[in-house]
């Protein structure tokens, strides 16, 4: 009797137990998920030239914006140089507004002028020829027109000075393509050149990898969890330090591969941020670590950029239906004759 008790209630709770799964079935884990550094780009030459400052060795912390090496730029120095006295001098001449200023002073006088031999002329009959008169008012007509000029040569003025920056800009930017320049924090991992030697546009110089973003990949099992359930979800990294130290670091998921590969498996990524002791990182690209997807936790919203799309904004490659059409030709046997 209590033989069969005690059977009655294991079914019992077997039943229980797999009627309501435990906590622990509503999470995914991934043993030794791969870590690896979200940036970590070999920086290349962008002009042909002799490296002529390395400002970085291996293993250098710099900051985003610091110039790591620089080609030699003296030619290009130079140009800028030039291009910025042009546009000075452009400019200069463009926020001048003496000849204006001249040519509406002239032109009162010649009005003034014009209306006196008028005047005189009323009061005293013909005591002006009539000749002295048209030539008083051509040099009125003449100095209006003078404005127009000046005005006219304001607004080509205001265009040089554009022009002038423009090439000013063109200049800045040939001086900026000979020096390589850090886009983001992090370290250097390597160099790959030394000073006095000539690099070609596209070798790599310096290799510089971000410490505090990373990514961790794993593969699921396609079969157990699909693509609605792991997408945007939080998830906990568990990675082994030396002396059997552990450290949790949580993150998320931003990658879950639309095609599962052969064996039924979902490659997955989630990105996190290293924790850091006495400023440096406790975790670094290499390591291997022990994910969990909070699967039953609601999914995090998406807020990475999106990329831009081809807007009504932007100029158009089709033909403009304004424009003429191309002349058709006629086939050969309905042209009309030559003239003889």
């Amino acid at each position: 009797m209590l033989t069969h008790s005690l059977f009655a209630t294991a079914v019992v709770a077997l039943a229980t137990a797999a009627g309501q799964p435990s906590a622990q079935a509503q999470e995914a884990t991934m043993e030794n998920c791969n870590i690896i550094s979200i940036e970590s780009p070999k920086l290349p030459a962008s002009d042909a030239g002799v490296l002529i400052n390395l400002h970085v060795t291996d293993g250098q912390q710099v900051k985003k914006g610091m110039v790591l090496a620089t080609i030699d730029d003296r030619d290009a120095r130079a140009m800028y140089d030039v291009k910025r006295l042009d546009y000075e001098v452009a400019k200069q001449q463009a926020e001048s507004d003496a000849d204006l200023r001249h040519a509406i002073a002239a032109a009162d006088v010649a009005r003034i002028a014009h209306e006196k031999y008028v005047e005189v002329n009323k009061g005293q009959a013909r005591a002006l020829s009539e000749l002295e008169v048209l030539q008083k008012k051509y040099e009125w007509d003449r100095a209006k027109l003078t404005i127009e000029k000046a005005k006219e040569d304001a607004e080509t003025a205001k265009l040089t000075a554009e022009s002038k920056k423009a090439e000013l800009d063109a200049a800045k930017v040939a001086v900026e393509r000979r020096r390589i320049v850090a886009p983001f924090d992090g370290v250097v991992a390597m160099t790959y050149l030394q000073e006095g030697e000539w690099v070609q546009p596209g070798d790599p110089v310096v290799q510089l990898v971000a410490e505090n973003r990373l990514r961790v990949t794993g593969r699921l099992d396609a079969t157990a969890w699909s693509r609605a359930e792991i997408e945007n979800r939080k998830v906990t990294i568990e990675v082994e330090l030396p002396r059997g130290r552990v450290v949790k670091v949580p993150g998320k998921i931003v990658y879950v591969s639309p095609v599962i590969d052969l064996g039924s498996v979902l490659p997955v990524a989630a990105e996190i941020e290293s924790p850091r002791e006495n400023g440096v990182p406790l975790i670094y690209g290499g390591m291997h670590g022990r994910m969990t997807i909070h699967t039953s936790q609601p999914a995090v919203a998406d807020n990475r950029p999106q990329p831009p799309s081809i807007g009504a904004a932007e100029p158009s490659l089709r033909r403009p239906e304004s424009s003429p059409e191309r002349p058709s030709i006629a086939p050969a046997s309905r042209r009309a004759p030559a003239p003889k």
